[in-house]
């Protein structure tokens, strides 16, 4: 699984910490296997393409680490050696606080994208949003006939609230969902597209509307066209975190960034709350001026 970074993000960094979430309620010692982070090679700094690009996490390169703890044997080294039967995990317990691992470079760079394998990425969201646009491209290693699969979870303080499934596999037919899950029970509604979401040779452009209890999904790069998906929800939701994850195996390699979203920040809520105020007070006082005019 990889992110890929806005351009103005991370430059010239030195080191980078990441953190592992528990997802379940009984998760115990989370952490990463083979992390990377990928910057333009000095001498392709110019590329428009990006072909050439460095892991300047890879411990051969001379990256180090550390951690805040480890469990048994799965040093934090275990993370960054790209042997693929190991990994870094830290002592805790459900939602592993104060748990990470810091890595160093072996030179000051900008990271173009992030990549975990065997992991869940966790987006964190420091408010609720309304909208938000994504681009996705896959990359397969194995099989040729299956590009990639994908899962994108949205998850609540407490629980994961629904979930797209990208180009899953069912019974030997490749669907896109949307799943949703309240009191225990899971409803699907298959997307109307039937052709493959993803592509490895080409980026495809999602967007996402949550508005009250109402979900809406579409492809391409405007809100509110080429609708694939609308569905009511069981209640109004305030999403605090997405998660990606592969859903295909370790020969799946999908590649995502976010490109637009648009949050509910508290403060704006309220700014929008006083304008109306004063418009209904300007309201009330447009006939009362009248009368003494």
């Amino acid at each position: 699984m990889c992110i890929l970074l806005e351009e103005e993000v991370g430059i010239n960094l030195s080191s980078i910490r990441l953190r592992p979430v528990g997802l379940q309620s009984d998760t115990m010692n989370v952490g990463f296997n083979s992390i990377f982070a990928y910057s333009y090679h000095e001498e392709s700094i110019d590329n428009s393409n990006g072909e050439m690009l460095t892991n300047i996490a890879a411990f051969e390169l001379g990256a180090t680490c550390t951690s805040s703890s480890s469990f048994n044997k799965y040093e934090c080294d275990k993370g960054i050696n790209r042997e693929l039967q190991t990994e870094w995990a830290a002592i805790c317990q459900s939602v592993c606080i104060d748990q990470f691992i810091d890595i160093t470079f072996p030179y000051p760079a900008q990271p173009r994208k992030y990549c975990y394998m065997n992991s869940d990425v966790v987006y964190q969201l420091y408010d609720s949003f309304q909208y938000i646009k994504f681009k996705v491209k896959g990359q397969a290693f194995g099989i040729p006939n299956e590009c990639s699969s994908l899962v994108i979870s949205f998850k609540s303080k407490f629980k994961k609230e629904f979930s797209l499934k990208f180009d899953s596999v069912v019974t030997g037919e490749e669907r896109s969902s949307i799943e949703i899950y309240h009191n225990g029970t899971q409803t699907v509604e298959e997307l109307s597209e039937t052709n493959s979401l993803i592509s490895c040779e080409v980026w495809n452009d999602y967007w996402l509307r949550i508005k009250g209890d109402e979900i809406k999904f579409g492809s391409g790069s405007f809100y509110n066209k080429n609708l694939l998906a609308k569905l009511k929800l069981p209640k109004s939701l305030e999403i605090e975190q997405i998660l990606f994850r592969n859903n295909l195996g370790s020969d799946i390699v999908n590649m995502i960034q976010i490109t637009e979203k648009s949050m509910c920040n508290s403060n704006f809520k309220l700014f929008l709350q006083l304008l109306l105020l004063l418009c209904r007070l300007y309201i009330m006082w447009i006939p009362l001026q009248g009368r003494y005019e």
